[in-house]
């Protein structure tokens, strides 16, 4: 019977190369793998920074918010008050017109009680 051919052991040179190629194409894997941890890393750190922008402007927003609120309340009082002063003026001026009635009343009463007196 016919023994199976013996396949004719790889050059070592060949061998070598293959270790070699091997190795390299390890290296740059690992080389590839360090660059995407870093750009992970630094995705977390924007992605980080994102949310803290969005905390700030969020409570900008809020903040902003309430001091509209307020503005409007101090709007409403502003003319509540104008309102009030308006009011204020008008019963003072007519207080003033009725006691300008009331010297030219009293003036009158006075004058023609002198003048009853002088004759």
């Amino acid at each position: 019977a016919a023994e199976p051919a013996a396949k004719p052991a790889a050059e070592p040179n060949t061998v070598f190369k293959a270790e070699l190629t091997a190795a390299a194409r390890v290296d740059a894997l690992a080389a590839e793998r360090d660059i995407a941890l870093a750009e992970a890393a630094r995705a977390t750190e924007l992605l980080a920074e994102a949310r803290q922008v969005e905390a700030l402007a969020t409570a900008a927003a809020e903040s902003a918010e309430l001091e509209a609120e307020r503005a409007t309340e101090l709007l409403a009082e502003s003319r509540e008050l104008e309102t009030l002063a308006t009011a204020a003026a008008a019963t003072a001026e007519d207080e003033a017109d009725d006691l300008r009635a009331e010297r030219a009343r009293v003036t009158g009463e006075g004058a023609a009680l002198v003048a009853a007196l002088a004759d």
